[in-house]
């Protein structure tokens, strides 16, 4: 019958118009949500019926509701993210690198370091003074403190960044654990046709977050499961995930699969470069500090043990620095109990300055890779710098990249509250117009009857 065909076409139209209205409703409400992307309703005609030798329209259906979402503006924000906060950390634990130098100031190396060998030229003025050996064992003492001091400095922030390593695998566990947990959920909603637009913001959130702390790659399945592989290898699928520790071998820091058998390929992200500051960074800091002290003890050792001390009777073959070892520069025991035993005499005699002038003489001789001990110094002190300068400019070019992705996902997928309201006044007039349709088809029928 006609109008019965009317009131099927009203009714399903009804529905599909509630429906619109409810997906509109929950953009709005999503407004403020910055994960979340706006959901558009996709209409489409009812399947046609046959009536007679007519095909017969039977009204409007959806045909689907649909995330409006970039896929290719997600890739390039994870990818930068990546970067981003590689260079942001880095340049953090940086800071803290640079704080301990204390460069420049008087409780630098370089003041230190000019003091010490200043004051052998002092004693070379008068190589009798007690009270000139007594300045010499304190610039010493000095000098051998803040070595230490700095050895222990970057040691105590290697191993704060061991526990860091430790926090963020963690949260990359936690992580990789939500995205297998939303790829069933995904899956199974979509079995059941249900629409899953929002467990996938969900799961593009936490993508995204992973990107931040570490290198990874996502691939999308025929299933609608996200497939991340971290540093090389496959991490979380629809079935699985991996749990990753962190391991230490030969004071290295590395990501392992839990068997312990993989070792990953971590370069980007936070972990990248905590892992990278931990394992090569400090390491090759410490060994340049190494290469100083180690010189200076061996050279200031090897003029000072041909001189004689200013005892009675005087001595020769004495150490003024005692052996040295990684973080333990130290002055002689004998000469912190005994100023004396420091020489200043080559030949015994108490006038003779010899071993004074040449020990003071170190200090613009090339005895490192061909450079004096300030200009090794300097070359370090430049070359961190200068590498943190670069850390500095690239997390902030690479923020402002970030920062328009973020702008041209936020156009292209963020609620706009206009445009919203504008679909609810479209759709709120179909529904009206397909309830008005209700009416008519019920007065049709009393027309009907009343004939009758």
């Amino acid at each position: 019958m006609a109008i019965s065909r009317i009131y099927d076409i009203a009714r399903r139209s009804l529905s599909v118009y509630q429906s619109a209205l409810t997906v509109t409703s929950h953009n709005v409400s999503n407004a403020n949500n910055p994960a979340f992307s706006r959901q558009r309703v996709l209409l489409t005609s009812e399947t046609p019926a046959k009536v007679n030798s007519f095909t017969m329209g039977a009204g409007v259906k959806i045909a689907d509701i649909v995330r409006v979402r970039d896929q290719m503006i997600d890739t390039q924000l994870r990818k930068f993210s990546q970067s981003q906060s590689m260079f942001d950390k880095q340049n953090q634990i940086y800071s803290k690198l640079e704080v301990l130098l204390s460069e420049p100031s008087d409780l630098g190396l370089s003041s230190l370091i000019t003091s010490f060998f200043n004051s052998w030229g002092e004693l070379s003025t008068n190589p009798t003074s007690v009270q000139l050996r007594n300045n010499i064992a304190n610039s010493g003492r000095q000098l051998t403190n803040r070595f230490n001091e700095l050895y222990q400095g970057y040691n105590k922030i290697k191993a704060e960044l061991k526990n860091e390593a430790v926090q963020v695998t963690n949260e990359i566990n936690f992580y990789v654990k939500q995205i297998n947990t939303l790829n069933r959920q995904i899956f199974e909603a979509q079995s059941r046709g249900v629409t899953s637009n929002d467990l996938m913001d969900q799961r593009d959130n936490v993508i995204t977050e992973l990107s931040k702390l570490v290198n990874l790659t996502v691939y999308q399945d025929e299933n609608g499961s996200a497939n991340v592989s971290i540093g090389g290898l496959l991490a979380v699928d629809q079935y699985h995930n991996i749990d990753f520790k962190v391991v230490e071998d030969n004071g290295k820091l590395f990501l392992k699969d839990g068997s312990g058998n993989t070792t990953l390929s971590i370069n980007e992200g936070e972990l990248g470069a905590i892992l990278k500051s931990h394992s090569q960074d400090i390491p090759s800091f410490l060994s340049s500090l190494d290469s100083i002290a180690q010189s200076i003890v061996s050279n200031v050792n090897e003029i000072h043990k041909t001189g004689y001390t200013y005892t009675n009777p005087p001595h020769s073959g004495i150490n003024f620095f005692s052996e040295y070892e990684k973080g333990a520069f130290a002055i002689d025991a004998g000469i912190l109990s005994d100023v004396r035993m420091i020489a200043a005499s080559g030949d015994g005699t108490d006038g003779n300055n010899a071993i004074a002038m040449n020990i003071a003489g170190l200090k613009d001789q090339k005895t490192i890779s061909g450079l004096t001990y300030l200009e090794k110094y300097s070359s370090f002190i430049s070359d961190m710098a200068s590498y943190k300068n670069m850390l500095e400019k690239s997390s902030e070019s690479y923020k402002l990249v970030l920062d328009e992705l973020e702008y041209q996902k936020a156009s292209y997928s963020s609620v706009s509250i206009d445009e919203e309201m504008m679909d609810i006044l479209k759709y709120q007039k179909s529904y009206d117009a397909s309830a008005k349709l209700i009416k008519i088809a019920d007065q049709l029928i009393e027309t009907l009857l009343s004939i009758v």
